[in-house]
């Protein structure tokens, strides 16, 4: 019971958004600055704590395959879409370089962290936080270059997040402990802080979808949610019985392939010679359609 109030809580706070952004409440500058505090404090915070909490440097090193797990799902999405792609009229080329990103990225964080934390609580959440490694190397080494035409950015790996996750990572390998005194003070500090990343990140999601326009829904949407929804969750299920993985590995990679479309695709379209209209028509009608999909997958898969 207290798992369905939880997650009612956060589709609250999701359909809040939306409402605001639909009454015109919200400006673009208070959802800008909320992002920030996301991206630069309160996820670093949750994934400094979830990781150090959850995690001994043995089952730790036994995790290797969730990050290339995470990994691999965004370059066979890439590779799929890219087949897809053949079979799709495209009116312009930022069209079907934005149609590529979306091919190539899912909702890899904040979705699968409010999932993971109903089904599975903390331990689960911390599982979704380690593959995100994976899923941060395949957005900017695949599917930026597929909006860029063109190299790598690499240097955009480095950001608050993964400087998080691999120090945390270091300070588990090193078997350091969280005993009494400052640091553990500072600890719970900052696991206060990184309980609000699900709520702003839903908050954020609601206020986006919000303020996009369906408008017409054209063969682009067709083939992308096919690809998104319905072909990449099988291509990830059969992926997975080629391999021998534990359990909760299984399912969390599981639950990484049954996500919707980014909702970073709106932002970083408009950064990187994308269409940003495109991406976020495409951002609420997988968003809208994942409300039946997920759950139908969940009963399947999971």
């Amino acid at each position: 019971m207290d798992r369905d109030i939880e997650i009612a809580g956060y589709l609250g706070v999701l359909f809040l958004g939306v409402i605001l952004q639909k009454l015109g409440l919200v400006h673009g500058e208070l959802t800008r600055v909320l992002g920030r505090m996301l991206i630069r404090f309160i996820y670093p915070a949750l994934i400094f704590t979830s990781i150090t909490k959850n995690f001994t440097s043995s089952s730790l090193i036994g995790l290797w395959s969730l990050p290339i797990g995470a990994f691999l799902i965004m370059a066979g999405g890439a590779t799929l879409g890219s087949f897809i792609s053949r079979l799709t009229s495209f009116s312009t080329p930022r069209e079907q370089r934005t149609f590529q990103f979306h091919c190539t990225m899912s909702n890899y964080a904040y979705l699968p962290l409010a999932i993971a934390k109903y089904l599975w609580g903390e331990k689960g959440m911390s599982y979704v936080i380690l593959s995100t490694v994976g899923s941060e190397i395949a957005l900017w080494a695949l599917a930026v270059p597929a909006l860029r035409k063109g190299a790598s950015t690499i240097s955009g790996i480095i950001s608050p997040p993964i400087i998080a996750l691999f120090f945390s990572i270091a300070f588990v390998l090193a078997d350091r402990k969280i005993t009494n005194g400052t640091f553990a003070n500072l600890h719970y500090f900052l696991g206060k802080v990184g309980l609000g990343a699900i709520p702003v990140a839903m908050f954020i999601l609601g206020c986006h979808l919000g303020k996009t326009t369906s408008g017409r829904f054209s063969r682009i949407h067709f083939h992308l949610l096919t690809h998104r929804l319905l072909l990449v969750p099988i291509l990830t299920l059969t992926a997975l019985q080629l391999v021998h993985l534990p359990s909760s590995v299984e399912k969390t990679i599981l639950l990484l392939g049954i996500m919707p479309s980014s909702i970073i695709a709106v932002v970083v379209s408009e950064l990187f010679g994308g269409d940003p209209d495109l991406a976020a028509k495409h951002v609420l009608y997988s968003h809208v359609i994942s409300l039946i999909s997920i759950p139908l997958w969940l009963q399947i898969l999971i």
